[in-house]
Order: structure tokens, then C-alpha cells, then sequence
């Protein structure tokens, strides 16, 4: 939807305007204001963009009933509409829905299975759940990830999550990787260009922030093919290649140059439990038995606010 603003740089005589029907044209002098676009099936806003300016993309959750990120300068508009597991320029994934489960639109169609010890854990990093990634077999095991076919195809883009192990995994024996796949789906091997991975070590059973990065405008120059000739894919994805498994959560997926803020509820009263910033640092909410906001916690669980009520009796 197009929302247009009259613009006069001198009032306009009644004569001079050209009064809009329905089948006519508007006045010239009307421009754009506002582009706003809804999901199709729910009637939730997709995206919106004042003139000129950045574009702003949202995700649902929680049966699309309550937002779970907000993109600022990336757009997550699917490039196939046949094809609603190929991300564009941005996605996210807490795995709040609790199930572990590929094509799932509560978590933004992101490829995870659970099989083994593949599964969704209770202990979580923002909200309730995370994703468990068991332990390597044959010298690897993959866990959640994603296609993706940006539109921007000169941008450097960045996959982050939070993830955990417990003492004694092995060093650099778990990573988050971005890898380049061509427009025919075939895998881009033995170019540094194409394909990026940051690896992580034992984390004492603390959350720990990982992220890699992957300048897709490098990569079609180190195959000699520009951005506007092929349309590149990138492949998101956590590794584990080691005996034991770990915990990852608050996958984001965007353009370096985006900023994400995502969100957390309590399924029943609604009420937000963490809001993570663009360096995906949560704030946690906690509430008394009355859905009173009690809590205000930094991401180290440090208390910032605490609140008390005290009601005058009359």
C-alpha cells in the first residue's frame, strides 16, 4: 500500500487541482509518503518505508500473533514465493515455538530437525528454549541453518548466535559458517572468498556470542561475476565437531549494516520476558503473579530495576 502527501511549495488554486474519483488519476502534486506492505495471510505488516528513507521489516511469532524482530535496513521479503524456506536479507530464529520441526513459519522457516540428539532444550538463553546440537558423529554433525538469497547482492552479511558448552569442549570444535552456493545451488569449494567460519571453544557453561562474517561483493569478484549478472546464495549454518554437544540460540541472520531487535514473551499472559538489542544484548522482564513488572535485568542477569507497589486503603 502507497500513502501519498500533497506537497506545495505555494498554495494551489482551487481551479488548478484536479479532484480525484474513483478511475482517475491523482493530482500531480500528491508524492509518496509512506509504502506499507501485509502479510498476506495474517494481515500483519510485513515491511514499511517513509520516502527516501530505510526500509523496515518485521517478524511474527507465536502463531503470528506477536512480533518477534524488527529489521531495521534489511528487507526479509522471500525472493521465491514458491519457495518460503529461502530467506532474503535478514532472519531470525529463538526456536520459541518448541518445535523442532523444518518449514515451520513461527521459526522463520529455518532448517532444523529433531532426531537423536538434535532436539529443543529448555535451557535457554532468552525466552524458553534453545536448540541442543548433539555430539559429532563421523566427525560432524549440522545443526539449524538457513538458504538465503539476498537482494543486495554487494553487502557484506553477518550471522550471529549465542551459544554454550559445557567444560571440556574441545578447542575450536564448534563454528557458525557462511558459504556461498551459485544461483544453481552447487556448493563454491576451495575459495577463502566463499565460504567464512568462526570457530568456538569451551565456554564454562556460559552463553557466549559468536558471529561471521562474509562480504558477498568479495566473493563475486574472486569468481570474476558481477553482482548484477548472478544472484549468489548464502548457506547459514552451525557445525559440531566434537564428542560432546552444545547449546545455540538467537540465531540472526542480516546485511552488517542492519540493525535487529528481537523479542521474547510469556505464552499466556503475552507480557515481553527479553528485548535484544542490535548487538543482540538481551534485557529480561520479569513480573509478580499479578503480571506486574518486577524485574529489570542487564544480560549478565545483573539486577537494573527492581519495582515495588504499595496501594493507599481508603
Amino acid at each position: 500500500m502507497q500513502v501519498d502527501k500533497l506537497r506545495l511549495a505555494l498554495p494551489l488554486a482551487y481551479t488548478s487541482f484536479q479532484q480525484s474519483t474513483s478511475g482517475t488519476s491523482p493530482d500531480p502534486n500528491y508524492n509518496p509518503e509512506y509504502y506499507i506492505n501485509y502479510e498476506p495471510t495474517t494481515g500483519n505488516i510485513a515491511s514499511q518505508q517513509r520516502y527516501r528513507d530505510v526500509l523496515t521489516s518485521y517478524q511474527w511469532g507465536y502463531s503470528g500473533q506477536l512480533p518477534v524482530a524488527t529489521y531495521h535496513n534489511a528487507d526479509r521479503t522471500p525472493p521465491l514465493s514458491t519457495d518460503l524456506s529461502r530467506g532474503n536479507e535478514a532472519s531470525s530464529t529463538g526456536f520459541e515455538s518448541g518445535v523442532g520441526a523444518g518449514g515451520n513459519p513461527n521459526e522463520d522457516y529455518w532448517n532444523m530437525t529433531s532426531s537423536g540428539q538434535n532436539f529443543i532444550s529448555s535451557t535457554a538463553h532468552t525466552g524458553n528454549f534453545s536448540w541442543h546440537l548433539g555430539a559429532a558423529t563421523n566427525g560432524f554433525n549440522y545443526g539449524p541453518g538457513r538458504l538465503f538469497s539476498p537482494v543486495r547482492q554487494q553487502l557484506k552479511y553477518r550471522f550471529s548466535a549465542w551459544v554454550k558448552t559445557d567444560a571440556g569442549f574441545g578447542a575450536n570444535n564448534g563454528r557458525l559458517v557462511l558459504g556461498v552456493n551459485r544461483q544453481d545451488g552447487s556448493q563454491v569449494q576451495g575459495n577463502s572468498s566463499c565460504y567464512q567460519a568462526t570457530s568456538f571453544s569451551d565456554t564454562a557453561g556460559q552463553w557466549q556470542y559468536v558471529e561471521v562474517i562474509l562480504d558477498l561483493n568479495a566473493a563475486h569478484t574472486s569468481l570474476g561475476i558481477a553482482p548484477s549478472a548472478e544472484q549468489f546464495q548464502l548457506n547459514a549454518y552451525v557445525y559440531n565437531a566434537d564428542g560432546q554437544a552444545f547449546l545455540v540460540d538467537d540465531m540472526r541472520f542480516q546485511p552488517v549494516d542492519a540493525a535487529i531487535v528481537t523479542y521474547t514473551y510469556d505464552a499466556q499472559s503475552r507480557q515481553p520476558t527479553s528485548i535484544s538489542d542490535a548487538r543482540s544484548y538481551p534485557t529480561y522482564y520479569e513480573y509478580d503473579a499479578q503480571q506486574r513488572l518486577l524485574l529489570v535485568k542487564d544480560h549478565r542477569k545483573g539486577i537494573r530495576q527492581a519495582l515495588e507497589y504499595h496501594y493507599q486503603q481508603h
